[in-house]
Order: structure tokens, then C-alpha cells, then sequence
């Protein structure tokens, strides 16, 4: 029998007695691993969610300029006064 003493923070004891340990580091070799819609997780996988656009998945984002979404340019912008003014107005 093997015994895995562990110290908590709170100072409380665990103890753990085993018959055997292994020690794996290949997650590849573990049985019982995790399931995601009924497929066991391994390897490289691809991201199936439907709800989830394929653009979000993309490596590489799609970035716009203010312009093309209507932004405030820096032209356009109001100052900080200018903000301060119409919460101090409120």
C-alpha cells in the first residue's frame, strides 16, 4: 500500500492510500478521458459549436476601421470637459 501525504494551506492533512500509482504524462494514453457531443477529447480538435460563427473561430479576426462601423472619428470626437459637462448635467 502506498501513501500520498498532502498539506493544505489551512494546515489540514490529506492523506491518500493507494494500491498502486502511475504517472502518466501523455494525456494521449489516458483511458476514461473527457467526451464532447459523444466524442472522446484527443488530439487536435475542431470547434463544432453551431451557435458559434466561423469567423470567431478563424485564427485571424476580422478588424474594421472606425468608419466602417460608424464610430467617432477623431474629428468628431468631444472632450473630456465636453463629457464632463453632460454627466455634471444629469
Amino acid at each position: 500500500m502506498t501513501e500520498i501525504e498532502l498539506e493544505m494551506e489551512n494546515d489540514t492533512e490529506l492523506i491518500i492510500e493507494c494500491e498502486q500509482i502511475y504517472i502518466m504524462d501523455d494525456y494521449e494514453q489516458l483511458k476514461n478521458k473527457p467526451r464532447l457531443n459523444g466524442k472522446e477529447i484527443s488530439g487536435d480538435m475542431y470547434e463544432t459549436d453551431p451557435t458559434i460563427p466561423e469567423w470567431a473561430k478563424a485564427q485571424n479576426k476580422p478588424s474594421y476601421t472606425p468608419e466602417e462601423v460608424n464610430a467617432v472619428n477623431n474629428d468628431n470626437a468631444i472632450t473630456i470637459e465636453e463629457i464632463e459637462a453632460i454627466f455634471n448635467g444629469l
